[in-house]
């Protein structure tokens, strides 16, 4: 089966009033779970690649809290043990929105706010089905042999915020995991510049 990447139009937005005043602390989303400021939820919608997994953030604080929308990268661990893992680079608003002030992108939750959202992510098992509706998924510490790989994926994001390169990112990702490929081709439809850029990506 061929996989399906979801590809959006992101939205972004300028702050204004009063919280252009003065600026906030725009943080990363694993240190706000870590540190139990939020929760999230997560669950698949059949897509294995791109806007693949559906969500909430709820901040569990009395004050608001500012979510850089390129993510560290977080490890979610499919709890139906049959089907993919996910990398989650970026996080949006549910209408795939975001603002855009202070040389950031980055999703705003008010106190004691619960948002819907929706992640940008990547398979970690080529083999396996994609997330479906049904099936959630769960935070978890990043594994030791994905550390390096979702850090040069983080950097190269964050070099290129205006180009789409989400295929090139799930490409760069199977081949860093051993697959070679006439084996990402059988899953996924992949261009020669995606495969260049996937090289690209190896370098950050």
């Amino acid at each position: 089966m061929k996989k399906k990447v979801i590809i959006a139009i992101l939205v972004g937005f300028t702050l204004a009033g009063a919280f252009a005043q003065q600026e906030p602390r725009i943080r990363q989303l694993d240190e706000l779970i870590r540190s139990g400021e939020v929760s999230i939820s997560a669950t698949g919608n059949g897509a294995s690649s791109g806007l693949a997994l559906t969500g909430t953030i709820k901040n569990n604080t009395s004050g608001a809290v500012y979510i850089n929308s390129n993510t560290n990268g977080l490890f979610m661990r499919n709890n139906n043990g049959q089907a993919q893992n996910m990398l989650v680079t970026s996080v949006y608003f549910r209408n795939t929105g975001y603002y855009a002030a202070y040389n950031s992108r980055f999703i705003l939750v008010k106190p004691n706010e619960l948002i819907e959202v929706i992640y940008q992510a990547y398979c970690l098992n080529m083999d396996r089905d994609s997330p479906q509706a049904n099936e959630t998924l769960t935070f978890e510490s990043m594994p030791r042999e994905l550390s390096d790989i979702a850090a040069k994926i983080t950097r190269f994001i964050a070099a290129y915020p205006n180009q789409d390169n989400r295929k090139a990112v799930q490409v760069f990702l199977w081949l860093q995991q051993g697959h070679n490929d006439q084996d990402i081709a059988r899953y996924f439809v992949f261009s020669p510049i995606d495969r260049e850029k996937a090289d690209l990506i190896a370098m950050y």
